[in-house]
């Protein structure tokens, strides 16, 4: 009788630590049949599967979930899957994680999403870059008449800021140019690493087109338009997706005008792949940033959605940085409206900080302490910066003191005065401190009694 409460127990116990899994399991079986059903050869039972599994894919945790589903299906299945990922911004978090994981078949398929994503968000994301460039040989760039106005604008920008890449970020910041200026992550990872010698100068000042050669001459990189169409081109219907257009800032040789048989002309949509699976690819902090920022600049709601959701489920610092720097264009993601969560990206970034800090400054928390720096001999020290100093005036020059009443009557009461004040004054500014014969210091006079009138 004492036995059976006990193992009541463990089966309950058992039953308990099952029901997870097999909540799983028909959660996985039910996706399973789903994705069979999209192969189905009847219409209405491969439309129905289509409606139900969109649902389903909004709620999914991840995109991992769907790999082993995918091995083995047929092509028409992938492609159907691919525009389900496509058609809705929520879900370009599950097609870059099928871009980077699983076999080839099953990266096709994310990509193949991702393709649609792009193109629900610009008709001319996938159009030639055969509008403008510059790069070698360094000719003038030829803008569009349509964005003449904004080209001309008289602009200023320090070259050397943050290495360049901060240069090129405050110009399509502040700079009020026609289109986003984007650096390729390729090119600020050189930057950071192995950064241009710096200007002389802190001052790069001229047309807005003027400014943006100059950067790209300095900092050894070519740019070129991508996504843009002629008004002539563009279709007057009501609703349809606008072409966006945008500036891709990328190294030497690697645009339109490169040498010939060089296959360089980068279709946007392929570049902005590019910097997904950059940004879902750990092991490079700095291509990672660079891609996350790449992706904010493009005003692309999808990757802002992607961005917050990486955000609130891993807490992932470069899906911050992206958010941050989305925000700073106006692109401000939903949970940032809330003051929960700026208060947390807020206490977030001091913990960060303080971090940093103690890492650069360990002898003050108590660490080992910097070592002594040795000192050069004269003939080795940096010689001073700037023009040298003047040699001090000697006494005589120096202007005479005027004349002090306090001073004129302490000198006429002979040695009554207190010795302080007459030693501070008789010796003045700079002179040696008097002391007795013995070495000691000179013994504080007894204050008089005050006098009864």
């Amino acid at each position: 009788m004492l036995r059976r409460p006990l193992l009541n127990a463990l089966l309950m116990g058992l039953l308990a630590g099952a029901l997870p899994a097999s909540g799983q399991r028909p959660q996985a079986l039910e996706l399973e049949r789903l994705i069979e059903d999209l192969g189905a050869t009847d219409v209405g039972s491969r439309e129905r599967a289509q409606r139900e599994l969109a649902g389903r894919l909004v709620v999914l945790d991840g995109g991992a979930a769907l790999v082993p589903l995918l091995e083995g299906v047929t092509p028409g299945v992938r492609r159907r899957l691919a525009l389900l990922l496509g058609a809705d911004d929520r879900l370009l978090r599950h097609a870059v994680e099928l871009a980077v994981a699983g076999t080839a078949e099953v990266r096709e398929v994310g990509r193949q999403a991702i393709d649609g994503q792009l193109l629900r968000w610009s008709r001319s994301a996938f159009d030639e870059p055969a509008v403008a460039a510059f790069d070698v040989p360094r000719q003038p760039t030829r803008f569009p008449d349509a964005w003449q106005d904004r080209t001309e604008v008289r602009v200023a920008v320090d070259p050397n800021t943050g290495g360049g890449v901060a240069a090129f970020e405050r110009l399509d910041l502040f700079g009020g140019g026609p289109a986003p200026v984007i650096v390729d992550p390729q090119v600020v990872e050189r930057l950071i690493r192995r950064p241009s010698p710096a200007l002389d100068s802190s001052r790069l000042e001229g047309s807005w087109g003027e400014v943006l050669e100059g950067l790209a001459s300095v900092h050894d990189c070519g740019f070129q338009v991508q996504g843009y169409r002629y008004p002539e081109d563009e279709r007057r219907e009501e609703g349809a997706v606008p072409a966006r257009a945008w500036i891709h800032v990328v190294g030497r040789g690697s645009t339109e005008r490169a040498p010939a048989g060089r296959d360089l002309r980068q279709l946007g949509g392929g570049v902005i792949e590019r910097w997904c699976v950059d940004v879902a690819r750990e092991g490079n902090i700095v291509r990672q940033s660079a891609a996350a920022r790449a992706l904010a600049a493009l005003d692309w709601a999808a990757a802002v959605h992607w961005f917050e959701d990486r955000w609130q489920v891993t807490g992932d610092v470069v899906a911050l940085e992206g958010l941050m720097a989305a925000a700073a264009r106006g692109r401000v993601a939903p949970s940032l409206q809330r003051a929960g969560s700026v208060r947390a990206i807020l206490a977030f970034v001091d913990r960060e900080a303080r971090e940093v800090a103690a890492m650069r400054r360990p002898w003050r928390s108590g660490g080992p302490r910097r070592p002594a720096r040795a000192r050069e001999p004269h003939a080795r020290r940096r010689p001073p910066r700037g023009p040298p100093r003047p040699p001090p005036l000697p006494p005589a020059h120096l202007p005479p003191r005027p004349p002090s009443p306090l001073r004129e009557a302490i000198a006429a009461e002979g040695t009554t005065q207190p010795p302080r004040v007459h030693h501070l004054l008789a010796r003045g500014p700079g002179a040696p401190r008097e002391s007795r014969a013995d070495g000691g210091p000179r013994p504080r006079p007894t204050p008089a009694a005050p006098q009864q009138a």
